[in-house]
């Protein structure tokens, strides 16, 4: 069964300002659950949820992804075998529907559940989580911890003259990266998602006029195209990229920046 990113979870400590923000940038659709939380759709349908944790936890607001495996009660033996941990304690570990919360032996935290990761259909419309990265000091590390419970297999990509980019790949497919990231910026490691936008410039905007702020301007990655990290208005991290569709508009508008940014300085 190919292991690949299905969910996305935003933990939120307030769920109403979230809901805006998110909202807002996004158009999302929301509907209320039962367990209190607030799944959000895009046009393709829902995307993933927001669910609220309480401020006094000391937990601040983040996100999370959820990833398929093929044998949940594997990963449960493997996952402190290999230098992760859990947040919580495994309950029913050979029921195939148990989500099982770890941190990979960098810190990053994941869910994984059972299952065939091509059974959901990928949005690439305005909203959709589009890609996964993760970022960490060692990420041959990481990326061993990483193979050892999907089976993913690596590509390496330059990115800089003195950098490589590591593609996570099921077969022909890209289903995630991990780049390296100095531990002079960070604590630990963490994923980022990746949110697909029409228009990246004027997302990237939004997000300020929305109470957040840009963590880095717009920036080409190999692979991916044009793209931006940012805080929402609750501190929680992400990031924007273009649509694959968009990525032709956004270059002319990139280059034009840079022209202007140009002749600023003459």
């Amino acid at each position: 069964m190919p292991s690949r990113f299905i969910w996305h979870e935003l933990f939120s400590t307030n769920l109403h300002a979230s809901e805006s923000f998110y909202g807002e940038l996004f158009n999302y659709k929301f509907e209320q659950q039962v367990n209190g939380s607030i799944l959000f759709s895009n046009e393709d349908g829902p995307q993933g949820t927001i669910t609220p944790i309480k401020v006094d936890l000391g937990i601040p607001s983040h996100w999370i992804g959820y990833i398929t495996v093929r044998d949940i009660s594997r990963t449960i033996r493997k996952v402190e075998s290999l230098g992760g941990k859990f947040v919580f304690p495994p309950e029913n570990p050979h029921n195939e529907s148990t989500v099982v919360v770890f941190t990979g032996p960098e810190g990053a935290p994941l869910k994984a559940i059972q299952g065939d990761g091509t059974k959901k259909k990928q949005s690439l419309t305005h909203g959709a989580i589009a890609w996964n990265e993760l970022l960490c000091s060692n990420p041959m590390f990481s990326y061993g911890f990483l193979h050892a419970l999907t089976d993913w297999d690596r590509e390496s990509v330059p990115m800089w003259p003195s950098n490589m980019y590591h593609l996570c790949k099921e077969g022909d497919v890209s289903v995630a990266g991990i780049q390296t990231l100095s531990t002079e910026l960070v604590a630990s490691a963490h994923w980022i998602s990746y949110f697909l936008c029409d228009d990246l410039e004027a997302s990237s905007r939004k997000v300020e006029e929305l109470g957040g702020s840009l963590v880095t301007k717009i920036m080409e990655m190999p692979t991916l195209g044009h793209y931006c990290v940012a805080l929402d208005n609750m501190g929680a991290v992400f990031a924007m990229l273009s649509r694959p569709d968009k990525r032709a508009n956004t270059k002319l508008a990139f280059a034009k920046k840079q022209l202007l940014d140009l002749l600023d300085k003459l």
